[in-house]
């Protein structure tokens, strides 16, 4: 940014030299240049002919341009260079380099499409020049005169780059066929909201609304009731790689009444789909599993037989564990201890909404722990009953149990296991390569919680037994004070590792 006098904080400009020796040192004017480009006004006619000293100072400051040699200005390559550094210095080039075409065609196509939209409405107007802009950004179509938008091939590479610059373009293309096509071709996506800037003549042509709909599955809305009543292409509309979906209140009638048509768009659609059918698809099982595993809310206007059957309920659960989801599950469901399983398969957050019956339920508690082993059972510490469900637990998978009880800092029941039933598990965990590195860490935090005191080297030499590579042994005693401290020449059965008591490190 250029420096100006008077304001506090802005470095002051540098004065005129006194003398033409200064003027026409080099090394004086660069030093000058350091502190503003504008410095070269000052200079000699030799140094402002001089390409790297013009070049340093045009490149701070753009306006700095205007004091160099005519020569210079003038110079294509030399502009082009500049340019590359500092693209504001185009607006100080000489008149016959800007009165230049294949210079501005250049410059706005390779260099600086910005720069088009800063020029004189006269080179805006040049269809060649505007080609250019809009190859290098279709959206400077906006920036074109009245006259080229309504140029219908300057028009159709610009639509087909981006269909949202259908918005900038005359109204006699937005009436064209082949400006629609070009659209629907694009390779972007155009919203319903783009589409609807084209006449309804041209939305209605069976062509264009095909495309159109295919792309964009809303658009089907605007589209002619011909296509709306076909069924063939209701059924051709695949949404799986596009953002929306079809609306179904935008079907003719007739089709919302064919099960085929139903069942397609419960797959495919946007908005609400049981909302606009009949009573009978709301009680179609078939119907009302597709609506509610894509959007949960669809449980609102399904009968009141499926909004209790267990599967429409499990299909809903896939959508996420919400208070809307929790609102349809009634007290007959919350008591039935097989659907309450599998849902919190599903999402284990369902254990929230367990029926008191079921929160000591030793198979309910185990799968808790084998879904998510960091969240706790519905069953206190403190509770009677918590010392059988682990019991229970950890005869059925003592693997996710011991993991269940490190995670949950459960001391006490990790310190009355037997110690070789915790190092197999703990085996098996790092020998693993697919285990959470969390969930590892928690498995070497119950070793060392459950060593029994006074057992201490027996229950390490039997621990590191069991394990085939050192790496993670050395690892642990690392990281825990805890670790006894062998006296020499105690060796690791199997391992070879000796331990020295000053050092604390393998030999």
């Amino acid at each position: 940014m250029d420096e100006k006098p008077g304001n506090t904080g802005w470095k002051a400009w540098p004065r005129p030299p006194t003398t033409e020796a200064i003027r026409d040192s080099e090394k004086t004017l660069l030093e000058a240049i350091k502190r503003s480009g504008l410095a070269l006004q000052y200079a000699s006619d030799r140094l402002k002919g001089k390409r790297d000293v013009v070049q340093r100072a045009a490149s701070k400051t753009a306006m700095a341009l205007r004091f160099a040699s005519h020569e210079l200005r003038d110079d294509r390559a030399f502009v082009e260079d500049l340019l590359r550094t500092n693209a504001n210095a185009f607006f100080f080039v000489g008149k016959a380099l800007r009165k230049d075409r294949e210079f501005l065609k250049a410059v706005v196509l390779k260099n600086h499409p910005s720069l088009f939209r800063r020029l004189s409405l006269r080179e805006r107007n040049d269809k060649d020049l505007a080609a250019c802009a809009v190859l290098a950004d279709p959206d400077y179509v906006r920036y074109t005169s009245e006259r080229l938008r309504d140029d219908k091939d300057l028009v159709a590479c610009a639509v087909l780059s981006d269909p949202d610059n259908v918005r900038y373009i005359s109204d006699r293309l937005r009436d064209d066929r082949e400006i629609a096509l070009a659209a629907c071709r694009s390779k972007h996506y155009m919203g319903l909201a783009t589409f609807a800037l084209f006449s309804e003549r041209v939305r209605f042509d069976r062509d264009v609304g095909t495309r159109a709909v295919l792309q964009c599955a809303v658009c089907l809305e605007l589209v002619s009731s011909e296509l709306q009543d076909d069924k063939q292409f209701i059924l051709c509309i695949d949404t799986r790689n596009r953002i929306s979906g079809i609306r179904i209140e935008f079907v003719s009638a007739r089709l919302r009444d064919d099960k085929d048509v139903v069942l397609h768009v419960a797959r495919h659609f946007h908005g609400s789909l049981l909302a606009h059918v009949s009573a009978t698809f709301q009680d179609d099982k078939d119907v009302v599993l597709e609506a509610v595993s894509r959007k949960q809310s669809e449980l609102l206007h399904a009968s009141d037989r499926l909004k209790k059957d267990r599967d429409v309920i499990l299909s809903a659960l896939n959508g996420g564990y919400t208070p809307f989801w929790e609102a349809f599950v009634g007290d007959e469901l919350r008591k039935d201890k097989s659907l309450m399983m599998d849902a919190i398969q599903i999402r284990d957050r369902a254990r929230d909404i367990l029926d008191e019956s079921l929160k000591a339920n030793f198979e309910i508690c185990l799968t808790l722990m084998e879904c998510d082993p960091r969240c706790k059972i519905p069953v206190p510490l403190e509770d009677p009953r918590y010392e059988s469900i682990i019991k229970y637990a950890l005869e059925e998978n003592p693997h996710t149990t011991i993991l269940y009880l490190a995670l949950n800092d459960d001391v006490s029941s990790l310190g009355a296991l037997d110690h070789l039933t915790v190092c197999k598990a703990v085996e098996a965990e790092i020998r693993n390569p697919q285990v959470q590195p969390y969930f590892r860490r928690c498995f070497e935090h119950a070793i060392f919680h459950c060593t029994p005191i006074g057992k201490e080297v027996k229950y390490w030499i039997d621990a590191f037994s069991l394990l085939s590579s050192p790496f993670p042994i050395y690892e642990l005693f690392m990281q825990y004070s805890a670790f006894p401290i062998l006296e020499p020449p105690d060796v690791f059965p199997n391992l070879g590792w000796t331990f020295r008591t000053e050092v604390g490190e393998p030999t």
